[in-house]
């Protein structure tokens, strides 16, 4: 009796020294995770930053796009004017104007 009693005292107290390995495994298996969620985390934070900044760099590439689109357009159309004013004056004159100009006075 005596000799089962101290059995089971043995088992109970290698089952406690094993379930207490276990927990301080899974200590440390927490605390690892912990570390490695800490680290996502602030890497996820970055990249929202980072994402944040692109979109607004972005925007204002758009917005001076936008802008130079513009300014283009405006150039464009005065060329276009002052080109058609110096067309007006230099089209092709015929012959006989021609001509008639060049005669003595």
């Amino acid at each position: 009796m005596r000799l089962l009693l101290v059995l089971i005292i043995f088992l109970l107290l290698v089952k406690f020294e094993y379930m207490d390995r276990e927990i301080n495994s899974l200590i440390v298996d927490r605390d690892n995770i912990l570390l490695i969620n800490k680290s996502n985390t602030e890497n996820l934070k970055l990249l929202a930053d980072q994402n944040k900044q692109n979109n607004d760099l972005f925007l204002q590439r758009e917005q001076r796009k936008e802008k130079q689109q513009g300014e283009l357009i405006v150039t464009t159309e005065s060329l276009r004017k002052l080109l058609y004013k110096k067309e007006q004056f230099n089209h092709h004159w015929p012959d006989d104007i021609i001509e008639w100009l060049q005669l003595p006075y």
